[in-house]
């Protein structure tokens, strides 16, 4: 259904990230191997997009808080809400301005969890 769809905007989206920009990755999670995973995160419909931004308890600890996506599930929104949310620095700034326009025009995302296929 809907993971399958969104497979070719992920993959894409993925590629992107891990080449050009850094201190952000995109991942899959398959929430039948890692049920506890899943649950500690709420997780209840698939797919189930979140980015997990890093921050710190008032203990001291590192920690992540998600912030829920719920827009578009096509590659320029999952993008856009990756920059918007600042969770990745472009590697060339020019480059990925560039890039970033395209994605927008193409159809306006840390981390998606999904069941398997």
């Amino acid at each position: 259904g809907h993971c399958v769809k969104m497979e070719p905007d992920w993959q894409r989206l993925a590629k992107l990230v891990h080449k050009d920009y850094k201190g952000c990755m995109v991942v899959s999670v398959d929430c039948e191997a890692t049920a506890d995973l899943c649950k500690a995160f709420d997780v209840k419909g698939y797919p189930t997009i979140m980015l997990l931004m890093a921050s710190t308890t008032p203990e001291g600890n590192v920690g992540y808080q998600p912030v829920p996506y719920q827009g578009q599930r096509d590659f320029g929104a999952m993008l856009g809400f990756i920059n918007q949310n600042k969770a990745a620095k472009a590697k060339n700034a020019v480059w990925a301005f560039a890039k970033g326009l395209l994605g927008q025009a193409a159809g306006f995302f840390q981390i998606q969890v999904q069941m398997p296929k």
